[in-house]
């Protein structure tokens, strides 16, 4: 089936529809019906759990903050799904599941539409939606009610759709179209939230195979994925410290079709807000462009000159754009242009490679260190 006819499907299909309340907690919800009503659906998830010994009474919902615990008779075991649908999947989240639960967990299972950038972890599994709905579909449960399987099937059609629209492949090639920004029928299906993460997530392990940097001295190398106002981000960045403490940080970050140089410092107890023209100054050679003309719609950056929908604010000199935190102890000062036209997997690698390697050959590590002492 083509993928057009995908979406057609899809926007007619009212399992699809009644999932779009909430995409993961629907997921979830339809599981612990499913395995509630039918155990045998929990070896879709662990292989070798007792079906015969799962207490049906107990299978809660967001119980501690987890997707779906299912509770063992006449003991205190539990099996845990973690399921991201939509989100990333987060290590240090089955970790501390795995802490909190002090020993009664028996195994959990990580559920992904986003593939994770780490290994499992002991006593948790992977299972991707794909693998997922296969096995739902070849598992043979006895004595199901024919509505209930009816329900079943459409819910795995509805996967089956979804998982094909979504598919990508779990790292990109060098001729792949670099964007985050998903098309309108993602958009039309209120799917593009998803899509921006993956694609996200498959440039962020493309650049991280073919690009990959050491860390320098105190700062660390980080390619890291975040989403905000309905757009997958990554940022790549030299930083030191850590967020909520005293950091300096320079690098890239691409937000839906913008690509910003950022340079970002905090010092708590130090208005450094206050300083933001003098932070920006400090690095208008080539990082930023002192130049900067709005009405041109160009700027010049490393060399190269880029289209860019920069709308700096007058208190920002017309010239740049800037977070600051809540105690005005944090700044985040950029510029961006947009996403050349026909960018590919290979050209946006290249030129990020060239950008971090500018940083380190023209030692702004030293001069952000510099200007951060000079601070008070």
């Amino acid at each position: 089936m083509s993928k057009e006819n995908l979406f057609t499907t899809l926007e007619k299909s009212p399992v699809f529809a009644m999932s779009l309340g909430s995409k993961e907690l629907f997921h979830s919800n339809v599981w612990a019906w499913m395995i509630k009503k039918y155990p045998q659906y929990a070896t879709v998830f662990f292989k070798d759990i007792n079906v015969d010994m799962i207490d049906t009474r107990k299978i809660k919902r967001e119980q501690g903050n987890r997707d779906l615990t299912i509770h063992i008779k006449n003991a205190d075991d539990v099996y845990v799904i973690e399921n991201k649908f939509k989100s990333y999947p987060d290590k240090d989240q089955l970790e501390k599941y795995t802490e909190k639960l002090k020993g009664k967990l028996v195994k959990g299972c990580l559920t992904y539409m986003i593939p994770p950038v780490f290994d499992e972890i002991e006593k948790w599994n992977h299972l991707s939606y794909e693998k997922l709905c296969e096995d739902i579909q070849s598992l043979s449960v006895t004595d199901i009610d024919p509505f209930d399987k009816a329900v079943i099937d459409e819910y795995c059609k509805v996967l089956d759709n979804l998982i094909q629209v979504l598919s990508f492949g779990e790292v990109g090639n060098d001729n792949d179209t670099f964007t985050f920004v998903a098309p309108s029928n993602y958009k039309n299906l209120r799917i593009h939230d998803v899509y921006s993460k993956i694609m996200c997530n498959r440039f962020m392990q493309y650049y991280t195979k073919n690009c990959q940097k050491d860390s320098v001295g105190e700062y660390s190398f980080i390619c890291e994925p975040d989403y905000s106002n309905q757009n997958a981000n990554l940022t790549i960045k030299y930083q030191r410290g850590d967020e909520g403490g005293d950091m300096t940080a320079i690098g890239i970050q691409i937000q839906g079709n913008d690509i910003r140089h950022f340079v970002e410092i905090t010092k708590n107890g130090c208005n450094v807000t206050q300083k933001k023209d003098d932070l920006f100054k400090g690095f208008t050679k080539d990082w930023f462009d002192e130049d900067f003309d709005q009405a041109q719609k160009e700027i010049s950056l490393l060399g190269e000159t880029y289209k860019t929908n920069m709308n700096p604010k007058p208190e920002n000199q017309g010239k740049y754009n800037a977070f600051k935190d809540k105690n005005n102890n944090g700044i985040f000062i950029y510029q961006h242009y947009n996403v050349p036209t026909n960018y590919t997997y290979k050209d946006a690698a290249e030129c990020f490679d060239k950008t971090l390697q500018y940083v380190l050959d023209e030692d702004l590590l030293t001069r952000l260190d510099q200007v951060y002492k000079e601070l008070n």
